[in-house]
């Protein structure tokens, strides 16, 4: 990654990124493995990766962390990613990106173009890309845009 991420940044991001998954109300194999392989990416601790059995952090939660505002619009675009990339958003994960984009403070129009972005970095990806890899680009590409 080009630019460090604080911790609380790379564990806010892996709490969002759990969140999401964990939006319809059930975690999938595949999802347990994306949000492994994303902890890693993360350098997250194994004992945080262990929360997934925990079920998803509240959205309070992960916007108490204490981070600056480039950091929480980090937070929401690798959110926004997440529920981008299967080519479908549900009602859950619109409604838990409206709930997260709230308590972190963001402005809906500045939201709106991170969710956007998400979906452009997606949709210009190899399809053969590993998600993990996509997830490291998005985090790269954003450290040099966000304020």
């Amino acid at each position: 990654m080009t630019r460090p991420l604080d911790p609380a940044t790379r564990r806010a991001i892996f709490e969002a990124l759990l969140a999401m998954a964990w939006a319809d109300a059930r975690l999938e194999r595949e999802e347990i493995l994306a949000i492994q392989a994303a902890g890693r990416v993360l350098a997250l601790p194994d004992d945080v990766l262990d929360a997934l059995d925990a079920g998803p952090p509240p959205v309070a939660k992960i916007a108490a962390a204490g981070i600056d505002a480039r950091s929480r619009e980090l937070v929401y675009l690798c959110a926004a990613w997440l529920a981008s990339v299967d080519g479908r958003e549900d009602v859950s994960e619109a409604g838990l990106l409206s709930e997260l984009r709230g308590a972190l403070g963001i402005a809906p129009a500045r939201a709106q173009a991170l969710h956007d972005d998400a979906r452009v970095l997606h949709a210009t990806v190899p399809a053969s890309m590993p998600w993990w890899q996509e997830l490291e680009r998005l985090i790269d590409s954003a450290n040099g845009r966000l304020r």
